[in-house]
């Protein structure tokens, strides 16, 4: 490639739509660049243009690549025209950020900012949800959760927030008649329950639910390998840090960062109405197939008034 990525380095980026100063969207694989590119060249609308940005959420990986000088370079670069745009909330460490990119040191800068609210999270633009019967919501993902922030029609922020642990939710696909992505989450003892999400990014959403927990997934394994590792080593009486075995279960043999894994791939299944319309390589990737959905996505009883008490137990959460 021109810009001088390998294969491996080239799959922790990808090309992403400028849609407006606050919001960048992934290129799905089908989509042509070069006719995006030319479409936004000769649009009236400012500003847009064709990036390319990270594609990743976990900061542990991210570390990894703090030996690739160029990964390290693009990492950097992204980072200053988040901190620009407000993406990331730096707060109190503004100042030493500042001075960090002044000297140039690109690693220590990465590092601090890495402690930073909003880093390596996406927002998307505020849009309807059913859980709601007023106003609109605020999607967030990041590697450690997912949240939606209540705000009104016109995107101002509100009080009330739902964080779902990654390890909540069950089932997810898009809708594409009605342009939304459902997905179906689980707490305690509770029945699941399904939420749609009505955003013009529905696939994009759901592009950036499978990376997070191809992650998660990667990790854990890594973490496994890591741990076999140190029971067979203490077990012949050496020891190995865990931190280099970890790393070095992530190393291409010629001193590259990759993952040592293959491609985490899911069989077709009939899991419902919509998944059993979606192509193999769009199969969510985090379901179970051995239950059945106690509703479909497009189905009007599991949606609505059903979703109230999602946002109502918010409001006594806040009142106490």
């Amino acid at each position: 490639m021109k810009v001088g990525m390998d294969s491996i380095m080239a799959s922790y980026f990808a090309l992403f739509e400028v849609i407006n100063h606050s919001f960048v969207r992934k290129l799905a694989p089908n989509e042509f660049p070069h006719k995006l590119y030319v479409q936004n060249y000769t649009s009236a609308v400012p500003g847009t243009c064709l990036a390319l940005r990270k594609w990743l959420f976990s900061l542990q990986e991210e570390e990894l690549l703090r030996d690739n000088p160029l990964a390290l370079h693009y990492c950097f670069h992204q980072a200053l025209e988040d901190v620009k745009k407000g993406f990331i909330k730096t707060e109190d460490k503004s100042y030493q950020l500042q001075k960090l990119a002044e000297q140039r040191k690109m690693a220590t800068y990465l590092s601090l900012l890495r402690t930073c609210e909003g880093y390596n999270e996406v927002i998307f633009p505020h849009c309807s949800c059913d859980s709601r019967r007023k106003g609109h919501v605020i999607t967030a993902i990041s590697i450690h959760h997912f949240k939606l922030h209540a705000c009104t029609e016109d995107g101002t922020l509100e009080n009330q927030v739902i964080a779902f642990e990654w390890g909540e939710m069950k089932r997810w696909d898009t809708d594409e008649e009605g342009m939304a992505f459902c997905f179906e989450y689980v707490r305690g003892e509770k029945k699941p329950r399904w939420v749609k999400i009505f955003t013009p990014y529905f696939n994009y959403m759901h592009e950036c639910f499978e990376r997070v927990f191809c992650e998660l997934k990667w990790r854990k394994q890594v973490e496994e390998e890591a741990s076999d590792k140190d029971n067979k080593n203490c077990s012949n009486n050496e020891y190995l840090p865990p931190l280099e075995t970890q790393q070095k279960a992530w190393r291409h043999l010629g001193g590259e960062i990759a993952t040592i894994l293959k491609p985490f791939v899911i069989p077709q299944t009939q899991t419902g109405p919509l998944a059993s319309s979606q192509p193999p390589h769009r199969a969510p990737i985090h379901t179970d197939v051995r239950q059945q959905r106690s509703g479909s996505p497009n189905g009007s009883e599991t949606f609505g008034k059903s979703n109230q008490p999602l946002w109502n137990t918010a409001r006594r959460a806040m009142k106490n």
